[in-house]
């Protein structure tokens, strides 16, 4: 594989939508010919790996005389796909019909991860009366807390940027595709669902009597993320006002618990200046129970920034390259720690002409 080739370039790698075996063998099957057929290629953005023409044409090898083509048409049933049966296609015209595949698999409603919010609750039931029984000595909360967790991972996966339209040069818009566009609906109210049912779930339970817990019992500890409670509050006030005043509380709440929101915070400032801040904060041990690639995919799943005066959503790739690595060095930061203490970093005041 071209080792330049990052993976939120492509689609489903990693089987996050539960695809069946067929359709899952085909997505497969397909990106790892272009991948194959594009070896010895130099490759240095997206846009350049979404303009290689590959040939669709060509059996792919290992199989029984299977290309693209094939594929596409005999087992993902898109019979319009290469009707002038062109032997080069650019991959961004081959992403295309992966995601209007996804689509139409999406308005099928019959697909256990693409379910409308109202089909869901319909099958709520027997969904988790499926994971009761495949799973031995688990309960309704390990369900709902699967059921959550597969949620999340989902939302991360739609952040890629194949999920957005691509224009005809192979440029990556900020529109995403009819796909992700209807998912991200069904997955906001899906999340909303289940995370009342675990607030019912919790408030049905009894309070423990601690008389009748033996103190000297071996106990699971689950270690839950926090943030040092004396940096707290100077960390509030230096960022609050990056946020619209109605945003203030719940980010003072994720920031305590490292919950996710219901609705991504946005943060109103270049994005490398709050990945800069979530990665001092770690790097100093402020931040503990969390590791870099636990902080990464909680600040994807729950902050957006403004670039150019438009809202962009964090990906993958560019907050982990900004909190694990330093290849994006903030240059205009908004915290320093200094004696393990956090200070606001005073931005110099521009110059009156005399």
């Amino acid at each position: 594989m071209n080792n330049s080739i990052k993976e939120d370039w492509l689609i489903n790698s990693r089987n996050i939508f539960e695809l069946d075996k067929i359709d899952h063998l085909s997505f497969f099957s397909i990106q790892r010919e272009i991948l194959d057929q594009i070896e010895d290629q130099n490759i240095d953005s997206i846009t350049d790996f979404l303009n290689i023409e590959v040939d669709t044409t060509k059996a792919i090898w290992g199989t029984q005389g299977l290309s693209i083509d094939k594929i596409f048409i005999e087992y993902l049933k898109l019979e319009n796909f290469n009707v002038l049966h062109v032997r080069l296609t650019h991959v961004h015209f081959i992403y295309s019909y992966l995601n209007v595949w996804l689509f139409r698999k999406y308005t099928d409603n019959n697909h256990k991860t693409f379910l409308t919010n109202e089909i869901y609750k319909q099958q709520y039931e027997s969904l988790k009366n499926n994971y009761l029984n495949s799973h031995i000595d688990t309960d309704e909360n390990d369900f709902i807390t699967r059921e959550l967790k597969i949620c999340n991972s989902l939302v991360l996966e739609l952040t890629k940027p194949v999920y957005n339209n691509i224009d005809i040069l192979g440029n990556v818009e900020d529109e995403p595709t009819a796909f992700k566009k209807h998912i991200s609906f069904t997955l906001d109210k899906r999340i909303k669902y289940l995370k009342g049912l675990l607030l019912t779930l919790s408030l049905s339970f009894p309070p423990v009597n601690k008389d009748s817990v033996d103190e000297n019992e071996n106990k699971d500890v689950v270690i839950r993320p926090t943030c040092k409670p004396e940096i707290l509050q100077p960390l509030f006030e230096i960022i609050k006002d990056f946020f619209n005043i109605e945003q203030q509380n719940e980010l003072k709440r994720i920031l305590e618990t490292f919950d996710n929101t219901d609705k991504k915070l946005l943060f109103k400032g270049n994005g490398n200046r709050l990945t800069d801040i979530f990665k001092k904060l770690i790097e100093h041990d402020f931040i503990t129970g969390f590791q870099k690639k636990d902080l990464i995919e909680w600040t994807v799943l729950n902050f957006q920034f403004l670039h150019n005066g438009s809202i962009k959503d964090f990906k993958i790739s560019t907050a982990e390259k900004s909190i694990s690595g330093n290849e994006y060095s903030c240059k205009n930061p908004l915290i320093e720690i200094k004696n393990q203490q956090i200070l606001r970093v005073e931005q110099p005041k521009s110059k009156k002409s005399k």
